[in-house]
């Protein structure tokens, strides 16, 4: 298979680009909708937020079901869950719900942007200068979206946590996905690769 033009690895990638850019959409639509829905006809009921909880609590779970079977079943990691509220929540519930939506409207730009460069390689105009243009900015987003997820998964877990009155229910802090940082810096280095062959590429013509 080919790296670069129709039918090729590019083309793939910039299918399942597409697909994920339809999804996204479609989540954002509902999202927006729910919002609305809950606003003004229902009392204020925000889309599933992430909350994260510490291992000894599902450890301890695992060990009551399990227990009688002889079977042990443990977790070292924090894990990562979502709550709904079921009942009118005031303006924190709001700001989560808004949280939600900019997230999935920063991914749906990010998604877009992420295509152009991908469908100029599948019709293999490699050496446009634009390209190196358009993944920079992709990688300047993958970088700011690291922060930016962490703070909304901060804000949701501080709201769980003024939700639930109880200390059987042990939160933790969320973990910070150096994955979107590392992508981000890969993304940095294509666009500059990218960057000086176009201009390479330039120079060679104009020397012809």
């Amino acid at each position: 298979m080919k790296a670069i033009g129709s039918w090729s690895v590019v083309s793939f990638i910039r299918f399942v680009v597409q697909l994920v850019w339809a999804v996204t959409l479609v989540s954002l639509f509902v999202q927006i909708l729910w919002l609305g829905v809950t606003l003004f006809f229902s009392e204020m009921i925000h889309w599933p937020a992430p909350v994260f909880l510490t291992p000894q609590d599902v450890n301890l779970i695992f060990e009551e079901l399990l227990e009688e079977q002889g079977i042990a079943v443990y977790t070292t990691a924090v894990i990562s869950a979502n709550y709904m509220l079921f009942e009118k929540g005031g303006l924190s519930v709001l700001l989560v719900t808004a949280l939600q939506i900019g997230l999935t409207s920063y991914l749906l730009y990010a998604l877009t942007v992420l295509k152009r460069p991908l469908n100029a390689l599948t019709l293999d105009r490699v050496f446009e200068p634009e390209n190196a243009v358009q993944l920079r900015i992709v990688a300047l987003l993958a970088l700011s979206a690291a922060p930016l997820k962490f703070f909304y998964q901060w804000f949701s877990t501080q709201q769980f946590r003024r939700l639930v009155e109880t200390d059987i229910v042990q939160i933790a802090m969320p973990t910070f996905n150096f994955t979107l940082l590392l992508a981000g810096m890969v993304l940095y280095i294509f666009a500059e690769i990218m960057k000086r062959a176009a201009t390479l590429y330039e120079e060679q013509k104009l020397t012809v």
